[in-house]
């Protein structure tokens, strides 16, 4: 039997620094090939780079839990990704990590609506938050 596919993350990489998708339609998007053992479906990408490395932040819907929990991969230099890595995790349901640095420090505020609050994580290990 074929494994069903929920979603699939992907990337395109810009042809130049103010290449925007809506500039032309010749981009083409690269299925981000992520290991997640079939315990988790991926979705909801956001990405991030410091110090010259590109990070995928994402949710990573447990198959087993059913909720979302906050997640990420590196970019390797050869294009594939290192195997997910679970950051946040909460009794609840978490998604679309946004991710931003601010003097210096990096933050992610994930949509978490099902405890009807925000809430702003502060990394203190990036990118294990």
């Amino acid at each position: 039997m074929a494994k069903e596919m929920m979603f699939s993350l992907a990337i395109r990489k810009k042809k130049f620094k103010e290449d925007f998708f809506w500039m032309h339609d010749d981009y083409e998007f690269k299925i981000c090939d992520i290991d997640c053992k079939d315990r988790y479906w991926l979705a909801d990408p956001f990405l991030f780079e410091r110090d010259g490395t590109a990070y995928i932040f994402y949710e990573a819907f447990d198959l087993i839990l059913h909720k979302g929990i906050i997640g990420y991969s590196r970019l390797r230099e050869d294009g594939s990704f290192t195997p997910p890595k679970m950051v946040i995790e909460e009794p609840y349901h978490l998604s679309f990590p946004y991710i931003f640095e601010k003097e210096g420090s990096i933050y992610i505020m994930p949509e978490g609506c099902a405890d009807y609050s925000i809430r702003l994580y502060k990394a203190i290990d990036f990118p294990d938050c």
